[in-house]
């Protein structure tokens, strides 16, 4: 099943703009990999301090479903709580809690997703700052 929120570049590009309003609010860093993106897909990052999430817009993805993965920088001690799953709407990598992803079934979700994750970060940033 191909998702039609996905289907051209306007509706990819909607996206996009929504994602970086959602970012802005945060003030996290929007940064577009145009080596990755190509006609079909728009990969993002979007950046909150030593967190960040990556997203690609597909549109020949098939599966079904909107996914964000984050991440913490490799050259910081900074982790993903364990209900930081819940908070992202995915789970979180157990292993090394430097990992973890959101999976949701419609555009409405996700944004709310990645506000809520964003809003995450930025109070695991202040409390790493803090000590």
């Amino acid at each position: 099943m191909r998702m039609n929120e996905l289907s051209t570049v306007k509706k990819r590009e909607s996206i996009v703009a929504a994602l970086i309003c959602v970012a802005s609010r945060h003030g996290a860093i929007v940064e577009r990999d145009e080596c990755i993106s190509r006609d079909r897909e728009i990969y993002l990052r979007i950046r909150l301090a030593q967190y960040y999430v990556a997203i690609s817009l597909d549109r020949d993805s098939n599966c079904g479903a909107f996914l964000g993965h984050w991440n913490t920088d490799h050259n910081t001690t900074a982790r993903f709580p364990k209900d930081f799953g819940f908070t992202v709407q995915g789970s979180v990598n157990e292993y090394h809690y430097g990992k973890a992803t959101t999976c949701v079934e419609t555009l409405v979700r996700f944004y709310a997703a990645i506000e809520a994750g964003l809003t995450e970060c930025a109070k695991l940033s202040a409390l790493t700052e803090a000590a």
